[in-house]
């Protein structure tokens, strides 16, 4: 007799663009540390000479984070990656926010694509007459990420101030997990007090800045990336649809042996 086997909640097949683990093996190897055996470790692929990954598992991008940061004695690795890049490695995302009008419009498509870099968190969007909230949502588990919520929200950060040529600082800034080290750095980067063990993970800013226009904004290349981005979006979810499907069958049959 098969029996019904309770489809997970976890998905395994969800992806991340990668970016935070070139930036980690590119530290790594500034600091002579073989970045081989630890990707190993967090599950990813090892590598050709030369070669850094492209799409790796959402899961094993926030694991090689935690491994990495150990071995380079970084605790707060997540803030310091986020600083300093071109984020225009950010890809398709990227370009979304840089040809959208204002800062507002920018925040939700990044809330509409996110997807499109990373597999493994949603961000919900609440805008209020005075605030405008934030809010990650994770479809990976969120205990075992400290580092890559840091290196996110750090990322969106910049990109607001870098785009609007502002220094824009949020209202407040709060992470489900806790620190006990760097929460000045954190404080100084933000602009506004960080609150570590809080109840959800959000960033709040000033309403009014939404309005703030966008200097490098064009509304014709803007459709031609959302039309790209949705593209994307559709074809992800027909490839994950039809792995889930295939796993899920496999694990009948081998409960019905």
């Amino acid at each position: 007799m098969v029996r019904r086997v309770k489809v997970p909640t976890r998905d395994v097949f969800l992806t991340a663009d990668g970016i935070a683990t070139r930036l980690a093996i590119r530290e790594l190897k500034k600091a002579k540390i073989d970045p081989g055996p630890l990707l190993a470790q967090a599950g990813i692929s090892l590598l050709k000479l030369g070669e850094e990954p492209k799409r790796v598992g959402a899961e094993s991008q926030v694991r090689f984070l935690e491994i990495a940061a150990e071995a380079l004695g970084d605790s707060a690795l997540g803030l310091h990656l986020a600083q300093h890049f071109d984020l225009r490695e950010c890809g398709m995302l990227y370009y979304v926010l840089a040809a959208s009008p204002n800062l507002g419009e920018a925040i939700r498509n990044l809330a509409r694509y996110l997807a499109v870099s990373n597999e493994g968190i949603r961000l919900g969007v609440s805008e209020r007459k005075k605030s405008t909230v934030l809010a990650v949502n994770y479809k990976i588990p969120r205990h075992t990420d400290r580092l890559f919520a840091e290196y996110g929200y750090a990322v969106v950060v910049r990109a607001c101030r870098e785009l609007a040529d502002r220094n824009i600082s949020p209202k407040a800034v709060t992470f489900i997990h806790g620190r006990n080290t760097n929460k000045a750095e954190f404080d100084r980067f933000y602009g506004c007090p960080v609150r570590f063990n809080a109840t959800a993970d959000t960033m709040i800013f000033p309403t009014e800045f939404l309005s703030i226009p966008i200097l490098t904004s064009d509304k014709h290349l803007l459709q031609i990336l959302k039309d790209a981005c949705e593209e994307v979006l559709a074809k992800r979810g027909k490839i994950s649809s039809t792995l889930r499907s295939m796993v899920e069958n496999e694990i009948v049959q081998l409960q019905a042996i």
